[in-house]
């Protein structure tokens, strides 16, 4: 199609995608070719065990390629590399972001130089992290977080606690068998003074050599979904399961030695702004990656139509809105994923208004992900049926 098209492609490539990220990617994709891992033997198919570990392996080879190839082009790579995880494997793109970009950037942008230990073990590799949100209940809607994190003055140490099964973390990617550490959002209490909103918390969960859960912590593999085989999610509760004070992400908050609460902003709302402002990271992820689907699946169904004359224009007809759809959603995630950059380094400086920015984009993104989402499943589902019996075929769901 690109060879019979009115327009020089290589230009609208470079106008969409810009050219350095465009350089870094083929960079990237040249270094994948390199990694049999990635590869499957034709008509090979894995149990869902192996589907996981080898995501997992996948995943880390992500993290050694984001090492050797981040330099100090910090968009252009940035950018490359979302695009690069989303044709490469999505599975393990989702890992590698969920260790990497959102349980890192977590401790990077709300915790203190007593939290660098943990990005240190992280960057060598001796830990994998999960993002703990999510609850039973109550979904991701933080003013009903229910797991609590109960202030031990004597032992200098947060007591773990899930008060009922509502209450269990879920959908945690990662959780389900391979994380070792999570950031986890509770609610802080201290007995006999109150209860100080949500905040984010470092919590070692699992023995890094057996892969066991420590006592006190349950957790349960969520089982096969409709997408995504590869990650592990998981579900989690706690009783009475205990962490050292200096676990707190106290960038916005902390307990001081008295056992009494010290606010860092003065304004509860602007605090709660500020700690949640991490969460857009998943949600810009989402936007992307809905983005990626959508343009995989109609690159795939236009060129099948392309190639089958006797099918009605009108079924590609249908398909074109989607097509336009996707040059202004790409546009519109390249330029949120550059806010959110912005406030992810202010953030680690300290530097500029953090609740402002940090409001702005946790309305953008809250809309943003579900939007997208709705958008690129009603487009892929119209891919799939453009394309006939073939729509059918495994191979197709994987593109699409």
């Amino acid at each position: 199609m690109a060879k019979t098209s009115s327009f020089n492609y290589e230009i609208m490539r470079a106008f969409l995608f810009g050219e350095d990220a465009l350089k870094q990617q083929e960079l990237l994709l040249g270094e994948l070719k390199n990694q049999p891992v990635f590869f499957l033997s034709p008509g090979e198919t894995l149990a869902k065990d192996e589907l996981h570990r080898r995501s997992v392996q996948k995943a880390f080879k992500y993290a050694d390629f984001r090492k050797t190839f981040a330099t100090q082009n910090f968009n252009p790579f940035r950018e490359a590399w979302v695009g690069f995880m989303g044709y490469a494997d999505k599975d393990a793109g989702v890992q590698e972001g969920i260790f990497n970009a959102m349980f890192g950037s977590a401790i990077g942008s709300m915790g203190t130089e007593r939290h660098v230990k943990f990005l240190e073990e992280l960057a060598a590799g001796k830990m994998v992290g999960a993002f703990c949100l999510t609850e039973i209940a109550h979904g991701s809607n933080t003013k009903m977080v229910q797991t609590q994190a109960v202030y031990d003055k004597v032992n200098r140490e947060y007591v773990l606690k899930t008060p009922n099964f509502e209450a269990a973390k879920c959908w945690s990617g990662n959780l389900g068998k391979f994380a070792t550490h999570v950031i986890l959002y509770a609610q802080l209490i201290i007995p006999g003074e109150g209860v100080y909103g949500l905040h984010g918390f470092v919590v070692p969960i699992r023995d890094g050599r057996t892969l066991l859960p420590y006592p006190g912590i349950t957790i349960a593999e969520m089982g096969e979904k409709t997408g995504l085989q590869g990650i592990d999610n998981g579900i989690m509760m706690f009783n009475n399961y205990r962490i050292p004070k200096e676990n707190l992400l106290n960038r916005v908050g902390d307990v001081n030695d008295e056992g009494k609460y010290v606010r860092q902003i003065a304004n509860l709302r602007k605090q709660n702004t500020t700690s949640l402002g991490v969460l857009s990271n998943g949600r810009i992820g989402i936007t992307l990656t809905c983005v990626v689907n959508l343009s995989q699946s109609l690159v795939f169904a236009l060129r099948y139509l392309e190639n089958e004359p006797k099918i009605p224009t009108s079924v590609n007809y249908d398909l074109m809105p989607y097509l336009a759809v996707v040059y202004v959603s790409n546009i519109f995630a390249r330029t949120l994923f550059h806010y959110q950059l912005k406030f992810m380094t202010m953030a680690q400086k300290g530097e500029g208004d953090l609740a402002a920015m940090g409001m702005e984009m946790h309305a953008v993104s809250s809309a943003s992900k579900p939007v997208f989402s709705w958008v690129a499943r009603d487009g892929i589902q119209k891919a799939i049926e453009a394309c006939r019996s073939l729509g059918f075929h495994r191979g197709t769901y994987r593109t699409c």
